[in-house]
């Protein structure tokens, strides 16, 4: 087994876990303090966190295929989450209410 579709497989859960969240307020990386509709932004991050999930399911097919490159396409998933979050952090303000 990959540890990309274990990898894979956890982020699956969290991005399914943050788009079912509705009003609650679980992510860090957001001032949920300023967010006006907190259910549209946790659909949205899930989704976010999903691509993700999905990115590392095609690095897995790609490892289970070609088992050499299963190093550097870990560092390719650890980038592809890095991103994953840093656009959830960036793309979190448009919701933020006007004061």
């Amino acid at each position: 087994m990959s540890i990309a579709i274990l990898l894979g497989s956890v982020v699956l859960l969290a991005g399914l876990m943050v788009r079912r969240a509705g009003e609650a307020r679980i992510m860090s990386i957001v001032d949920s303090a300023r967010i006006s509709d907190v259910t549209a932004v946790n659909r949205w991050a899930g989704n976010r966190i999903l691509l993700v999930s999905g990115l590392a399911f095609a690095l897995s097919t790609v490892t289970l295929r070609w088992p050499d490159l299963s190093f550097p396409l870990l560092g390719a998933f650890m980038l592809v989450v890095l991103i994953g979050v840093s656009s959830v952090a960036a793309g979190s303000s448009r919701f933020q209410a006007v004061r």
